[in-house]
């Protein structure tokens, strides 16, 4: 009997020492502070560290310069190797998420973990996209939400005008695995549209794409979507495209 109790004595240490470890690893579990680039707790190709910088200041030339720093486009090929079909005829994501944040860029930042990049597309603005950053793992989870409107019924300067929502994320979920912080920084997303008087889309359809390219359709409510009004761009120039939709 003693013997036995001496190993579970054994066992409890174990298990003790083990969390200890664990809790006292907060670089592995909630994104650090922001650090110089060179240092990593992972993978360098999971190292986003390089990111937070960008983050002190939401300007859109910020975004812009973000979006042409040779690491965001390498992250981006990286991690989104689907194909796209919602914009233009050239199949590739990573170059359409780019075209998707190169006006109105804003960055936000929650909790030390999570970060946040929206724009729209230069020549047509009722394209629009959001790129959400976890950085809480050695391995950050990305997903992009690209908002496109649908040519039927009514047009961009319409509030009635349906939009459709395309998802693709680097580590796959399903509908009842939606990171909940996702479905906050989206719904967050159309609140900031509407403050600044941009187009606050109606989505009709919601379509998760999966990494072998297929469609998976999910309610766009589910999503954080639709829960204030739809809204028309309060400047036209922000409904009307400069030149033909591709």
């Amino acid at each position: 009997m003693r013997k036995l109790l001496q190993l579970a004595t054994l066992f409890l240490l174990a298990g003790a020492s083990t969390a200890h470890a664990q809790i006292t690893s907060p670089g592995k579990l909630v994104a650090p502070p922001p650090r110089p680039p060179q240092i990593s707790d992972g993978p360098a190709e999971d190292n986003l560290q390089w990111l937070w910088p960008y983050t002190k200041d939401p300007d859109a030339e910020v975004v812009l310069a973000l979006r042409d720093e040779v690491r965001f486009k390498e992250m981006l090929r990286r991690n989104f190797t689907m194909q796209q079909t919602f914009w233009g005829a050239n199949p590739n994501l990573a170059e359409a998420i780019s075209q998707f944040l190169t006006r109105y860029g804003h960055i936000t930042t929650r909790d030390n973990r999570y970060i946040t990049i929206d724009g729209c597309v230069r020549t047509f603005c009722p394209a629009a996209g959001l790129l959400w950053f976890d950085l809480g793992s050695l391995h950050p989870q990305i997903v992009f939400v690209g908002v496109n409107w649908s040519p039927t019924g009514h047009t961009v300067n319409q509030p009635a005008s349906s939009y459709d929502l395309w998802l693709f994320s680097n580590h796959p979920f399903t509908p009842s695995t939606v990171p909940e912080q996702l479905v906050k920084s989206i719904a967050e997303w159309q609140k900031y549209l509407r403050s600044r008087g941009r187009i606050v889309p109606h989505i009709g359809h919601a379509i998760m794409v999966d990494a072998d390219n297929r469609p998976n359709f999910i309610l766009p409510e589910l999503l954080g979507a639709n829960g204030i009004p739809a809204q028309a761009a309060v400047r036209p120039e922000d409904g009307a495209p400069d030149e033909p939709k591709p």
